[in-house]
């Protein structure tokens, strides 16, 4: 008999497909995978003996790896599948549509091992054919859903998802698992049943949320959403965000989808954004740049009523260096962590690994005691972020990015908008005064080292 809890390390790589505008497809659990300079985590299975790295996926409920019957240049140079003894095919066929691509196959058993637990006959698909996910430039062979099981492209008559497998032998208080993503290639998790100790040790320590349900679909659950509040930027409250699209909601919903590279929201509340923020464009393919030199606090307020609290975010995420960087007149602008999309239809906003990597998530499954639950802890330490973030950017005076935040600490009293509107003008002076001093150190240190180096080495973390 197995250990009911078990944690198994993530793999974090970059997905180094062509740059892709965000377009408007729909987004749903048909469309996990979503954006352009993507990066993602993995993790170990064993499928028929056969161990496979596969991309984790909380946007998604389904198995699938690629067969060897998978031809396609897409799927060469990847680990894939031969046909073992103990598989057992169907006559089904498997179809799941990506905003980057697609992938068929069959529906068949076989005998899959996931950490401690060795399930026998247990449903997934074999890709046959992959197009446009890049696999043989990752090195993944798959992708593990964790979403719910109305996700399921594979018919629950036919046979339940892995994450379903494996909660049916787990005690009711350990029917959960955690995430924890990290900004290097080493220290990433993901644990079944138990939380681990390299972010918390008591699940007191987190602040604890139902999972948003549907409404008008017989009270159903599809994915790890719960509401969002709100935005602020430097302490600075965006009140104008738009209405939620889901039914009979009060707030925005957010999605929870490790899936997924970036933030996205609605067109209007992401322009809103940046333009708070200053120092920022649209490019051509109408992705949302900021300048390089650019820090900012954002925190997002997640939560029901009497349940909500803020996350701040990395600003080294929000201001995305790892995204791309493009010289410009002299300028150096990066890719914006949160960027616009109208047709998340599996909620408002959608809250990809670049949210995800400054929150521990815990992910409680339904028990006849208890709906689903998310649980959040921040993970960032908002002074030491500021610091690495100066560092990465090649400032040795790491107190520019938290002189910033202390001269726009105070948030409106009133929503009077001349009021509100005399705030956000006064956050784009700070930060104009701001990025000028910060060019001119700059300019300062390069001028005594004999013009030799414009900026000083980043490190990564």
């Amino acid at each position: 008999m197995p250990t009911s809890s078990f944690k198994l390390p993530l793999s974090r790589i970059n997905l180094h497909a062509p740059p892709k505008k965000i377009g408007n497809d729909t987004l749903s659990s048909k469309f996990a995978i979503a954006n352009h300079y993507n990066f993602a985590y993995l993790a170990p299975v064993n499928v028929g003996g056969q161990t496979f790295m596969v991309i984790l996926d909380t946007g998604s409920t389904d198995l699938w790896v690629v067969s060897s019957k998978c031809i396609e240049d897409d799927c060469k140079r990847v680990p894939s599948y031969n046909e073992t003894s103990s598989l057992s095919r169907t006559d089904k066929p498997f179809q799941l549509n990506y905003l980057m691509g697609s992938v068929t196959g069959e529906i068949a058993f076989e005998t899959i091992v996931l950490g401690n637990y060795r399930i026998s006959s247990q449903v997934f698909a074999l890709a046959n054919r992959t197009v446009g996910l890049y696999l043989s430039d990752t090195g993944h062979s798959g992708i593990l859903g964790l979403a719910f099981d109305s996700q399921a492209s594979i018919e629950l008559n036919t046979g339940q998802p892995l994450l379903k497998s494996l909660a049916i032998h787990l005690p009711e208080d350990s029917r959960y698992f955690a995430i924890g993503l990290s900004r290097s290639n080493s220290g990433s998790s993901f644990t079944i049943g138990e939380l681990d100790p390299e972010y918390a040790n008591f699940t007191e320590e987190f602040t604890w949320s139902n999972v948003y349900v549907n409404p008008g679909q017989g009270q159903t659950y599809d994915f790890w959403k719960i509401p969002l509040k709100g935005i602020s930027i430097n302490e600075t409250f965006l009140e104008r965000l738009t209405e939620s699209k889901v039914v009979d909601s009060p707030t925005p919903v957010a999605v929870l989808d490790t899936g997924t590279t970036l933030m996205l929201g609605p067109a209007i509340d992401v322009q809103y954004f940046w333009n708070t923020v200053g120092g920022s464009r649209q490019n051509s393919d109408g992705q949302w740049q900021v300048l390089c030199n650019r820090g900012v606090v954002v925190k997002v307020t997640l939560g029901g009523d009497g349940t909500e609290s803020e996350y701040v975010m990395h600003p080294g995420d929000v201001n995305w260096m790892d995204g791309g960087k493009e010289e410009d007149g002299g300028d150096e602008w990066c890719i914006g962590g949160i960027q616009a999309n109208d047709h998340v239809n599996s909620g408002d906003w959608l809250l990809g690994d670049i949210f995800l990597r400054s929150v521990y998530t815990v992910h409680k499954l339904e028990t006849p005691a208890s709906p689903p639950q998310l649980g959040l802890l921040s993970t960032v330490d908002i002074e030491q972020a500021l610091g690495d973030f100066w560092a990465e950017r090649g400032y040795d005076n790491t107190t520019i990015g938290v002189a910033l935040v202390e001269k726009v600490k105070t948030k409106p009293t009133s929503k009077d908008g001349m009021v509100y509107g005399i705030s956000v003008v006064l956050g784009f002076v700070v930060g104009f005064i701001v990025t000028v001093a910060s060019l001119w150190f700059r300019s300062r240190r390069s001028h005594e080292a004999n013009g030799t180096r414009s900026r000083v080495g980043y490190r990564r973390h």
